[in-house]
């Protein structure tokens, strides 16, 4: 929750456990993921703290795990490793991390500079949602590209795979693209601003 820590429900949601110990006292999540035994909670930087923390126990106990003073906003599983996308606040240093040991270490991708608000892959293909523009790598986040077409607007980016279709939520509503973000067909639904829940 906003401000509120990471809660744990054990019985399909009828009832919530906070569970935040370990977590830096300013406890604003934006995400969550898991990889193996590991849960991952991404959290927001709000005058200190910030980065990533995991638990292995179902958020008994939470561990730092780097990217300290970064608002983390999308962690992602992509075969054995970790990416992370974190914004520009307050540093200016935002764009895509990728972790190769589970979340121990946390270097910076290719994509720098960037407000990174989702991450998702498609086979070897990771895609990567910024403010505005869809970002390619297609070789474990070394470099980055911006497929043709997908200068479309719309603000924050978020991202979903299902199958070969690659959907981008945006505050113009909903894009699919059949072909990796090359060309964008624009879904046009009366909802706007779809937004991270």
């Amino acid at each position: 929750t906003w401000g509120g820590g990471i809660f744990l429900s054990t019985n399909s949601g009828s009832s919530w456990t906070a569970v935040n110990n370990g977590l830096a006292s300013s406890k604003y999540i934006h995400c969550f993921t898991v990889a193996g035994t590991k849960v991952f909670a991404g959290t927001h930087f709000f005058s200190s703290g910030g980065g990533i923390y995991f638990s292995t126990n179902n958020g008994t106990n939470w561990i730092y795990s780097g990217l300290t003073e970064h608002s983390v906003k999308t962690i992602a599983v992509v075969g054995s490793n970790l990416f992370a996308g974190t914004d520009s606040y307050p540093f200016g240093a935002g764009g895509a991390w990728l972790s190769t040991n589970n979340g121990a270490n946390w270097t910076a991708s290719g994509l720098t500079n960037q407000y990174v608000w989702s991450i998702t892959s498609s086979g070897s293909n990771i895609f990567a949602g910024t403010a505005g523009t869809v970002y390619l790598s297609q070789n474990n986040g070394t470099s980055w590209i911006i497929p043709a077409g997908t200068g479309f607007s719309g603000g924050d980016i978020n991202l979903a795979v299902s199958g070969t279709n690659l959907f981008a939520g945006t505050n113009n509503g909903i894009y699919l693209s059949t072909n990796n973000g090359t060309s964008w067909l624009h879904k046009n639904l009366s909802l706007i601003n779809i937004l991270r829940c």
